[in-house]
Order: structure tokens, then sequence, then C-alpha cells
């Protein structure tokens, strides 16, 4: 009997030994895996197959043209490169819907009345065949019976009009003037006037801030100079241990970071240094969270149409722009000029006032 019971308990501690090694086994695996996917991949990449539409082509949609990019390229060590930017289709669509609507009302004779207002000014159509062009003069369609246009300018003061609680916004001058009868007013005017109606006021929001994200207006080579003529000076500090003094807290790669003076340059979703500024490094860090950022520090407005920070490291301390102000770490001079860098690299990069 005691043969037996011996012989019961050992098949028993055989199965569960048995039972311990290939649950083992299984998570040596699991761990392999997780590890083993750091590792460096094969080259070989592998392609999803092409799936060709089975969408019945429609009528030919009013935005026709292709985009002008307008990027000049800077001839020197520092210079910025702009990044891709594809346009969604499901804006353009959307775009196009509105315009086509908007446009069935606007006739030669509305279009020949309002350009002899404005002689001097280029006008494009949705409808043209040479379609939208940035910082053109354009058609936003007739509402209520009323024709509306963007008319942009030249000057640096960016443009902001809230009407029925939408605020329409163009990163410079601009006027959006609404046109009847021979008499032509702001929009906001033309609302209290009872030209337009809230509803019409919400349709032309919707077209002006598509128009804003879909053809996003090419920087001038003004613009890209300055740039590069601050983040050259700024940059002149920036050492090695600067770099490392961010990059190493925040545990991000080098690959994660982009430079002025990178190999890659600049990319719109990348962290970047804007240099040195009184002995102190100053990072722009933008995220992907919808809510708008606004700072205002010695009178400068520092804006970004999503969620970011601005940090300052001195001596391996850290605190955000207006702190490191406060504290004396940096000048109203200094102030200035990262003002004027984020500026136009909104302007050259992200353009801003493309989600607002």
């Amino acid at each position: 009997m005691k043969k037996v019971i011996c012989f019961f308990l050992g098949f028993l501690i055989c199965v569960y030994c048995a039972a311990c090694k290939s649950n083992n086994n299984g998570i040596a695996s699991k761990k392999t895996d997780k590890i083993g996917s750091l590792a460096p991949k094969d080259e070989t990449t592998t392609l999803l197959p092409v799936v060709e539409s089975t969408l019945t082509p429609t009528a030919e949609p009013l935005i026709s043209a292709p985009i002008e990019s307008g990027f000049t390229t800077v001839p020197d060590t520092h210079k910025p490169n702009h990044p891709v930017s594809t346009p969604s289709p499901a804006r353009e669509d959307r775009l196009n819907e509105l315009v086509s609507e908007s446009y069935k009302l606007l006739t030669e004779t509305e279009r020949s009345a309002f350009e002899k207002l404005h002689d001097t000014v280029h006008f494009r159509y949705f409808d043209d065949k040479d379609g939208y062009a940035a910082r053109s003069a354009t058609s936003y369609g007739v509402f209520s019976g009323i024709s509306v246009w963007l008319l942009p300018d030249d000057t640096m003061d960016e443009y902001e009009n809230t009407v029925c609680g939408h605020t329409f916004y163009y990163y410079t001058g601009c006027e959006i003037k609404a046109f009847k009868d021979g008499d032509e007013c702001e929009i906001n005017i033309a609302y209290s006037e009872g030209w337009l109606t809230e509803e019409d006021i919400a349709k032309l929001y919707e077209i002006h801030t598509l128009t804003l994200m879909v053809y996003r207006p090419s920087a001038s080579e003004k613009e890209i100079n300055r740039l590069n003529e601050l983040v050259t000076e700024s940059y002149k500090l920036l050492t090695e241990a600067e770099r490392t003094a961010f990059e190493e807290p925040h545990n991000i790669s080098r690959e994660r970071i982009r430079y002025f003076d990178g190999e890659d340059g600049y990319a719109s979703e990348n962290i970047t240094s804007y240099g040195v500024f009184n002995g102190v490094s100053v990072w722009f860090v933008p995220s992907q969270m919808q809510a708008e950022y606004e700072m205002t520090i010695c009178g400068h407005r520092f804006f970004h149409a999503s969620e970011c920070r601005f940090y300052v490291i001195k001596d391996g301390e850290e605190c955000e722009l207006h702190v490191a102000y406060d504290r004396g770490w940096l000048t109203e001079e200094d102030i200035a000029l990262l003002h004027e860098i984020h500026t136009l690299v909104e302007r050259v990069y992200y353009w801003t006032g493309s989600e607002k």
C-alpha cells in the first residue's frame, strides 16, 4: 500500500514540475519577444498590398489646383528645412462641398462689381482653373444674397474677429468683407446690420477655417532668412553638454529631437531647441493635445494651435518660460528675440492659425 501511495505522489510531483517548466518557457518567450522588439529590425520592409478604390468618380471638384509651396532654400549652415504637409482629403472634400454650394449664386456680375472696388488686388476663385493661392484675395461665395471676400495684406499684424462666438483668424493682416449693392463692410458689421444670419456666419467660419487648413500659405524668403539669421546666432552657444542636459532628464533620444543645425533639419511634430539666451537654453515642446497654448510675457504673445511647453534649463534646473523671466534668467531682450523666433517658426513650419 505504501508503494502505491509513493508512486501516486511521485506521479503528481512529475506532472506539477512539467507544468511549471512549460509555463516558465512561455514567460521567457514573452520577455524575449518584448526585448527583441527593441533590437534593430531587418531593413527589408514588406509593403501592404494596394487596395484599389471602388468609389464611383464624382463631378470634378472646384478645388483643382495643386497647392503652392513657395518655400525658398536658404544657402546657410543652419538653414531650416520645411516638413512635407499633406492636406486631409476629408477636409478638402468638406471644403469643396461648402464652396460648391456657396458659389451657386456667385455671378460674373457680382465678381466684376467687387473687383472694380479693388482693382489693384489679384483675385483667385475656387472654381477657377488656377484654384486658390495663399495670400491672394478670394471669394467665399454668396450667403443670404451677400457675397463674402477674404482680402489678405502684407502687414505683420494678426487678424482676429469674433462673430457669433466664432473667431475668424488670419496669420497676417486681412479683411473679410461682405458686399451688397455696391457697399462693403466687415462681416461683424454685416451681421449686426442683418445682412448675414448666424447660420451664414457658422458656414463662413467653417469655410474660412478649412481654407486655412487646406491651403497653407508659403513663407516668404525674407521670413526664412530672418529665422535663419536668428537661430544661427542663438545656436552659437548650444553645446553638446546643453543638448544632453535636456535630453537625459527627459529620457528622450537624440533621434526624437530635431535641431536647426541637425542633418534632418526641423520637423513640425518634434521637440526643438531655440538656442541659448543669456546662458540658458530654451526648448519648444509641442504635444498632440487640442487645447490651444497662449502666454503673454513682456507684452509678447506666445501662441501655438495645440498644447505645448517652453522649457528653460540653467545649471541642471528647469522651469517654464514665464518663470525663467520672473527669476531673472532671461531679460526682456531675450523674450523679444524668443518671441520673434517662435513667431517665425509658426509662420514657416506650422503657420499659426491653421487650427484656430
